[in-house]
């Protein structure tokens, strides 16, 4: 499974943002901490492109920030808080390829914490 596609996929345009943002993404690792009120539909996928593709390199500390911002949208048991709302922002299939990154970093990634993933994985899917 080539996971860049489920997530281009699922979110379309989401490769190309990635490359568009990278500079951007280097300078604030973090997706929870964007300031202002990002379109979390195209952002969120924009980060994990961005992981996928610098995952042997730089990419550690965006990725470890990626992968618990999406934990943290996973556990938001509602969608009145704006800044958690990511997942009740997505559709079913969306939800999904969010799962299959989950899984994907869970199998191909190194260095992860595994309980974290895990726990994740159980949110989204």
């Amino acid at each position: 499974m080539d996971i860049s596609l489920v997530i281009e996929n699922a979110f379309p345009g989401s490769g190309d943002l990635a490359t568009e943002l990278d500079a951007e993404i280097r300078a604030n690792q973090n997706p929870m901490e964007l300031p202002g009120t990002p379109d979390f539909l195209a952002v969120i996928p924009a980060y994990i492109q961005w992981c996928i593709r610098n995952r042997d390199n730089y990419g550690q500390l965006v990725t470890d920030w990626t992968i618990n911002s999406i934990a943290e949208y996973g556990r938001a048991k509602s969608n009145e808080v704006e800044y958690l709302n990511f997942k009740f922002l997505c559709s079913e299939t969306q939800c999904l390829a969010i799962c299959a990154f989950l899984k994907w970093c869970l199998s191909e990634l190194l260095v992860v914490h595994e309980a974290q993933l895990k726990r994740a994985i159980k949110h989204w899917c």
